[in-house]
């Protein structure tokens, strides 16, 4: 209490002092100059002036005092901090601004907070604030008088309520027994002492007691109204609520961070057991040629001599020794495929190449072959040695599930941008506990081949942003669906041009005057073929396969157009194009991409490209390009 009394003169004072000054301060100056202002104005007018003065100081220190102790109901504050509460989601926070808002809001000499440890189930000090002496305990343990108290009562306990009194000094040094022999009231009093509080309000959640707040005396000595206990009982049951959703978010937090690291250590697992399933893999494909190898040399020393065992020797090991080559190079392809050389495929033309190429394997095994295929081109971008390799796989595993001949289906279709193929058969189908790792690395139930045919299968679709799925009844046949994004149907009538697929473009008209055109591009085929449409219109053409190349031969030899693939090698298509502008600006650079987007076509622009073209090389705008160079570098007619 002495804390608290210094605490409440220290501001006592501090209020006079300031009151004092702002009063006398303007007061003395007007009297000073009384003398001068009565030769001025005259006895009578002096006076109401020093009146009006002394008033107007008056109402400044009452402005002055407001200002530094605003004067504002303690429940609406509390209500503001309720209000407040509910939507702190730190526990730190929440434990400060309670002890803060009660300190502030009844001028309490503390405010602490203990709450229930899930552990122990005993309460600790969770939080203190305030000018007072803190309390001298730090724990309660469920069987303190308190506890008890609070569970029984459920409301808030005045220290009032309890006979005052120091407690003995003998009692800490007493047994047991001794003490007590104190009343349960007194001991509950000694108890509310060590705590310092005035005032103990319990914070339930349910039936369950989270909780209490003890609340030291108030400074100014007064005591806690009901009203004032009342709103402190309201901030308690906020509290409760305010508490269980922050150790919830924290929880959830908590969950949250294990949930994340138990994902870790599941893909961790995932990869060293798919490390290992392909280890095991390996080791059973390549070790059946090793047998055969390892008995050759067994029996080299004792039948070298014999004819026919050099004739096997010769025939056999190096047999063996290539396939543990192709075993490994195809693990190799698989563990780190190739890069996909990306480009406009009519994807029917390839699906209907690859059927093509398995004709007379099929009239050898008896096998049918349907297809229902779109009536126009369907085009996207991807790699169609790829996709020829993909559709492949499938139908020979088809062939090999019909043993006896049967019906090899293929369709594609077009749903909205998706490309949709599927190869079914009607063979012995695959049994349903094979579905789940059909597309695993070497799982296979054939007698021969390594298991790699699917997994690659996979692999390339997944390299193409595709999906692969399997329908298999045993008995009846499978069918795999590939679904393949961002394609689109285009007729023939718009002479959209693919190199290597699809329809031509018309005759076009040649040039008003001949151009120097440079394609740089790092495809042979699309080199080929623009040089070809080029030459064409009359233009003189050369192309080169790399930035570095583009750059040398343009210093040497200026051209007036550029067709400039974003996409090379070493030196990408961004970084020539702006040395380009910057040591040809004359020269127009027509953009030549396969990836679809806005802020690249921008930037490109940015750059000082002509034009952006994307693949399918759309020609009429190519030519049109080609066109408007070959008008700008016409020289002007004679006058």
């Amino acid at each position: 209490m002495a804390a608290v009394r210094t605490a409440r003169s220290t501001r006592t004072i501090t209020a006079g002092l300031v009151l004092a000054g702002t009063v006398l301060l303007p007061l003395i100056i007007a009297t000073l100059a009384l003398g001068r202002l009565q030769g001025i104005f005259g006895s009578l007018w002096s006076c109401v002036l020093l009146i009006v003065t002394a008033q107007m100081a008056l109402g400044a220190a009452w402005w002055l005092s407001m200002r530094r102790h605003p004067v504002s109901s303690p429940i609406q504050f509390v209500d503001a901090t309720i209000h407040h509460l509910l939507k702190i989601r730190s526990l730190r926070r929440l434990l400060r601004l309670v002890t803060h808002a009660l300190v502030r809001a009844f001028g309490a000499a503390h405010a602490t907070l203990f709450l229930e440890e899930a552990r122990t189930k005993t309460y600790r000090l969770a939080a203190t604030h305030g000018p007072g002496k803190p309390p001298a305990v730090q724990q309660l343990d469920p069987s303190s008088l308190v506890i008890l108290w609070l569970l029984e009562h459920r409301r808030a306990l005045r220290a009032r309520e309890c006979p005052s009194g120091p407690e003995p000094q003998q009692a800490h040094h007493a047994t047991d027994g001794k003490k007590n022999q104190a009343s349960p009231q007194r001991r509950l009093g000694w108890v509310l002492q060590n705590l310092h509080a005035d005032l103990v309000v319990p914070i339930f959640r349910g039936r369950h007691l989270a909780g209490f707040v003890a609340v030291g005396p108030k400074i100014s000595g007064r005591p806690y109204s009901a009203a004032e206990v009342a709103v402190l009982s309201q901030l308690a049951r906020s509290s409760a609520i305010a508490l269980d959703n922050t150790r919830r978010l924290e929880e959830l937090e908590t969950a949250a961070d294990k949930l994340s690291s138990t994902r870790t250590l599941l893909v961790e697992q995932q990869r060293l057991a798919d490390a290992g399933k392909l280890a095991m893999g390996l080791a059973h494909e390549i070790r059946n040629p090793l047998t055969g190898i390892k008995t050759f040399t067994e029996f080299l020393e004792e039948k070298y001599d014999d004819p026919e065992f050099r004739k096997d020797l010769v025939r056999i090991i190096p047999a063996e020794v290539a396939r543990i080559t192709r075993i490994v190079q195809s693990l190799s392809d698989f563990a780190k495929p190739p890069l996909l050389k990306l480009q406009a495929v009519d994807m029917q033309q390839v699906l209907a190449d690859t059927v093509s190429l398995l004709s007379n394997e099929c009239l050898k095994r008896n096998v049918h072959v349907t297809r229902q295929l779109d009536s126009e081109p369907v085009y996207l971008t991807a790699d169609p040695a790829a996709l020829k390799q993909a559709f492949l796989n499938l139908c020979l595993n088809a062939l090999d599930a019909m043993e006896k001949g049967g019906t090899l289906s293929v369709s594609s279709q077009l749903e909205e941008t998706v490309a949709v193929i599927r190869i079914s058969d009607t063979g012995s189908g695959i049994p349903p506990e094979h579905l789940a790792t059909l597309f695993d690395p070497f799982f296979t139930t054939k007698q021969t081949g390594m298991g790699l045919g699917l997994a690659v299968v996979k692999q390339l679709v997944n390299q193409h942003l595709g999906t692969i799925t399997v329908d298999s009844n045993v008995g009846y046949g499978t069918t795999f669906e590939i679904r393949l994004p961002h394609a689109v149907r285009l007729k023939s009538a718009q002479g959209i041009q693919s190199p290597g697929y699809g329809a031509t473009a018309s005759e076009p008209h040649r040039l008003a005057t001949p151009i120097r055109v440079l394609v740089v591009d790092d495809e042979p085929k699309i080199l080929e073929f623009l040089r070809e449409r080029f030459e064409m219109l009359g233009a003189r053409v050369r192309t080169v396969a790399s930035g570095e190349n583009a750059l040398a031969l343009l210093a040497q030899e200026p051209q007036e157009l550029v067709v400039l693939d974003l996409k090379l090698p070493n030196v990408d298509g961004f970084d020539v194009l702006k040395r380009i502008k910057s040591h040809h600006p004359t020269t127009a650079v027509v953009v030549v991409t396969g990836m679809y987007d806005d802020q690249i076509d921008a930037f490109v622009r940015s750059l000082g490209a002509l034009a952006c073209i994307h693949k399918p090389l759309d020609l009429p705008r190519l030519q049109e390009v080609a066109y408007q160079v070959a008008a700008r570098s016409c020289p002007p007619a004679a006058v």
